[in-house]
């Protein structure tokens, strides 16, 4: 798939809210650097933690033993025919997948996975949501920087895609291929987030690490209302040597409504 039409219906600009008063978040504008937390350091308790649950009407003798013969096949390309399909037919006879033992300790050990392999960049299509400001920016005393798709995606060369919001916890095709399967438990989560409207960069291998990106890939840096102008005064000493193309803004509350506006500095 190319670039362009993978990424055609992401915006074109993604944002990052950070706490200047945390010293770590400090470092994407002084370092150029950006943080991908494992499953278990997100906010939501059922990040990287969605059980395996098969559509109920798949779970035939038939086609476990068909999935059987396709996961052995894969991963016994040395077995001959007839042990492929012995070791397959007894597997089905275990009836593993309604067992509640088994399929806790499958689960356990996919999120134990999922936290110590992949890591994960979380963004939103707004820089302005007040909900966002509070909870990621220390109440407006932070700031929020906004990422060239394209060129975000060339730097972390990750899986990227929005985030889906639903109420239930979904239910997982049989014959799915195992990467849809990874996808659907780190793009999903319950409706209660959606006011982030989240995009996400996933990153195999990345769990816990920092990424040093080029400057240009940063196209915009906002100003908390409630940032002291000490820090605005750093922030912008900061981005002249570091950004010096990026667009500066401050958000000012609006005078007629619960909001705040983006008033461009540089």
């Amino acid at each position: 798939m190319k670039e362009m039409e993978y990424l055609g219906n992401i915006p074109n600009v993604l944002y990052k809210y950070r706490d200047w008063d945390k010293h770590h978040h400090q470092r994407l504008l002084t370092h150029r650097e950006l943080f991908f937390p494992s499953a278990d350091m997100l906010n939501d308790y059922f990040e990287g933690m969605i059980p395996f649950r098969y559509k109920t009407d798949q779970l035939t003798a038939d086609n476990i033993f068909l999935k059987q013969l396709e996961m052995c096949e894969k991963n016994h390309p040395d077995w001959d025919k007839e042990k492929i399909h012995e070791f397959s037919f007894n597997i089905q006879q275990q009836k593993l997948l309604f067992d509640e033992n088994h399929i806790e300790e499958t689960n356990k050990f996919i999120s134990k996975t999922i936290n110590d392999e992949i890591g994960i960049l979380s963004l939103s299509s707004k820089n302005n949501s007040q909900l966002m400001w509070g909870h990621y920016s220390n109440s407006q005393k932070g700031y929020c920087v906004g990422f060239d798709k394209h060129l975000l995606f060339q730097e972390v060369q990750g899986c990227m895609g929005p985030i889906q919001y639903q109420d239930e916890l979904p239910l997982f095709d049989l014959f799915g291929k195992p990467l849809e399967k990874i996808t659907t438990l780190l793009f999903t989560k319950p409706t209660d987030w959606g006011y982030e409207q989240e995009y996400r960069i996933t990153k195999w291998g990345f769990s816990r690490k920092t990424l040093t990106f080029a400057p240009n890939v940063l196209k915009e840096i906002v100003l908390g209302a409630r940032m002291s102008d000490k820090v605005k005064v750093r922030i912008v000493e900061i981005a002249n040597i570091n950004f010096p193309h990026a667009s500066i803004f401050e958000l000012k509350p609006s005078k007629t409504m619960f909001n705040f506006d983006l008033h461009k500095i540089i």
